[in-house]
């Protein structure tokens, strides 16, 4: 049998592995000692290296136990100072003694950034043991002044925003909060927690590299790697597909909850909560499942309220080839799709009522957000702050939409990560219906030659949508109705809608007239709209008044000149409220009618989008 290791080495080596590391400020008073030939007085050292002498004097006696385990010593003259022994600089043993303690010491010079959030990640997976500005201060090498004003920082930044409390106490410094805004705490700070080592992940893996890296330095590749298969197993038994972000947010909550639970703490859960869950559904079965092979991994026991728990986050997910299971709620949805739908088309003032794409989108994410409000379930969208400097408009839009419905269908408390989703469905919507214009083919029969003409206007120019191909005889304002223009191979009378006349051929001049038609007609649209509104919103009552700012109202905030107040908590009659805040048109709403809300933030967006918006305002 091999023996162990201390037994092989000498005894010098043997009593080094047990010596107490240095810390590295004791490490750099080494090495400026090192480079000195001559006795140096203490606060020599201590200004080069930023601290008192009484600290450094303190560091010494650490620092003599240290060196006399390579046979060194440090001369002290009185008056004059302090030399390290000349032996020093030729001791290898010694010198790779420091090096090995600065790769070994993590707390090293790193930023004040990371050094939060290491403080921070402490807190929160280890919230059942105490800590103190004295160790915190000794462990990064800097002031107690500087922990004081981190754990200020973690406090305001982090904690209180998610409902955890900061505890000073003369037996250390903790957090206290209930397990669930712990959790939640943690899954956001994971992608804040960095770490310079690089795994390796295999094909198997449906996680990106980069969030990997991230699971991996709080939980260990193993954990990470058992967790997916377990997940992947959930889901052929649900024959279905979690989709992303909700299977990395399914990992992550896993993982964090096994954590807690052998660190002893367990999760408590409402019994509104317990009571929405059906116990015989399929899903609730398959987590039971998964719960065993859990228990069984990890030598833990998960109680009922955990079982709840994660059954709520996979009721919460969108799943693909969900089509074992029925929703009683699919009308609520579809009803909640077409009023965004409609409300965000007479906002841009085009029609996304016949994108089915739209409609199918925003219903597959509506279902789960449902549960998500429900369960009290946050999800974050890590493009959150490209759709914000991208799609600013469209975002402030949503927002304004979900808002004005939300009573209605009962949606409290929608975050901007959600709304951010919601955006992308929006935007795509609205980038297909700017890209395609639909355009009416007329020719002299509607036969022959026309389907020549629509095979290459398909080919030539793909941003337009051939709805139908009719003889001049059959034109009239009905078969126009739907269309932005009408691209002719005879000459015709009709005035009920802009055309152009081609060859039959479509020659490299017809396919240049078509393309400009197509923005000739996008920019006719908004110039109409702008006219209109102009005379429509003349009908308001609107008062020249200053918005108050200490209103404890929603606000919504676009880029360009323009903040909307909406207050529905009143009894008042319908106002609007119109004044100018540092250079910004500010329209304050005053109402709870939704119909009378809508059509306001309608008329006022056009008049803003079309650059006019201070043609409400009056000097």
């Amino acid at each position: 049998m091999t023996a162990p290791f201390y037994y092989i080495i000498n005894e010098n080596e043997k009593r080094r592995i047990f010596m107490e590391p240095l810390i590295p400020r004791q490490i750099n008073f080494l090495k400026l000692m090192l480079k000195e030939d001559e006795h140096k007085p203490l606060n020599y050292f201590a200004k080069s290296l930023n601290v008192s002498s009484k600290t450094l004097q303190n560091d010494l006696k650490i620092i003599n136990k240290y060196i006399v385990e390579f046979n060194l010593s440090i001369s002290k003259k009185r008056g004059i100072g302090i030399c390290l022994d000349s032996k020093a600089k030729e001791n290898i043993e010694f010198i790779n003694s420091l090096n090995i303690n600065i790769k070994s010491n993590k707390s090293a010079d790193i930023s004040v950034e990371k050094r939060r959030i290491e403080i921070l990640r402490d807190l929160l997976l280890k919230s059942d043991m105490k800590t103190s500005i004295n160790k915190l201060s000794e462990k990064y090498f800097v002031s107690k002044t500087s922990i004081v004003n981190d754990l200020k920082y973690i406090e305001d930044e982090y904690l209180s925003k998610n409902n955890i409390r900061l505890n000073r106490t003369l037996n250390g410094t903790y957090i206290s909060g209930s397990e669930v805004d712990i959790r939640k705490c943690i899954a956001n700070l994971i992608e804040c927690i960095s770490n310079e080592e690089n795994y390796n992940i295999d094909e198997r893996t449906r996680i990106e590299k980069s969030t990997f890296d991230d699971l991996a330095n709080v939980f260990g590749i193993e954990s990470i790697r058992f967790i997916e298969a377990r997940v992947k197993e959930l889901e052929v038994d649900l024959n279905c597909e979690i989709c992303e972000p909700y299977y990395i947010n399914l990992i992550t909550h896993i993982l964090i909850c096994i954590r807690r639970i052998k660190e002893g703490n367990k999760i408590k859960v409402h019994d509104d909560v317990e009571s929405n869950i059906i116990k015989e559904d399929f899903r609730y079965i398959a987590v039971i499942k998964l719960i065993k092979k859990i228990e069984k991994e990890y030598s833990i026991l998960l109680d009922n309220q955990e079982v709840s728990y994660i059954y709520k986050y996979i009721v919460s997910s969108r799943i693909e080839n969900d089509i074992d299971f029925e929703d009683i709620n699919e009308e609520l949805y579809e009803s909640i799709a077409s009023e965004m739908i409609d409300f965000m088309s007479e906002l841009l003032n085009i029609n996304l009522k016949m994108d089915n794409i739209l409609k199918q989108g925003l219903i597959m994410h509506i279902k789960p957000m449902m549960n998500r409000l429900i369960y009290d379930i946050q999800i974050k969208n890590p493009l959150y702050d490209d759709i914000l400097n991208h799609f600013n408009d469209i975002f402030i839009l949503t927002k304004i939409v979900v808002f004005v419905i939300s009573e209605k269908y009962k949606m409290s408390n929608i975050s901007d990560d959600e709304i951010s989703y919601l955006t992308t469905y929006f935007q795509a919507a609205i980038e297909r219906n700017n890209d395609i214009k639909k355009v009416l083919i007329v020719c002299h029969s509607g036969y022959g030659t026309s389907q020549f003409l629509a095979s290459k206007l398909k080919q030539t120019i793909p941003n337009i949508n051939i709805v139908d191909i009719i003889s001049s005889r059959k034109l009239n304002k009905e078969t126009v109705k739907n269309v932005d223009f009408i691209i002719s191979t005879v000459e015709t009378d009709f005035k009920g809608k802009e055309h152009i006349i081609v060859s039959a051929l479509l020659t490299e001049s017809d396919i240049n007239n078509i393309k400009k038609m197509v923005d000739k007609n996008y920019d006719n649209k908004n110039r109409n709209v702008k006219e209109n509104i102009l005379q429509e919103f003349s009908k308001y009552e609107v008062l020249k008044k200053e918005v108050l700012h200490d209103y404890n109202i929603p606000k919504f905030e676009f880029k360009d000149g323009l903040n909307i107040y909406i207050n529905k908590n009143n009894n008042n009659k319908n106002k609007v409220f119109i004044g100018k805040q540092n250079k910004k048109i500010e329209i304050f709403i005053d109402s709870n009618n939704d119909s009378y809300i809508k059509n306001t933030i309608i008329k006022t967006y056009s008049l803003y989008k079309d650059k006019n918006i201070d043609s409400l305002f009056m000097e």
